[in-house]
């Protein structure tokens, strides 16, 4: 991924029920073009959090 903007990304996605969710609530991350064959597992919004992509053979 080519990080070209920095955006705020809502921390409520990492728990489920309130009382497990930090006491902040958002944490920096950054944005822009995802790389052709790379699968976005998670999002927040509309900006994905979570992309994996293989590298190699491994």
């Amino acid at each position: 991924m080519k990080m070209d903007k920095e955006v705020k990304l809502e921390t409520a996605l990492f728990a489920k029920k309130e009382k497990d969710r930090p006491s902040f609530s958002y944490i920096p991350g950054f944005i822009g073009d995802v790389d052709e064959g790379a699968e976005i597992s998670t999002k927040s919004d509309e900006f994905p959090e979570v992309v994996k992509k293989q590298y190699d053979k491994g």
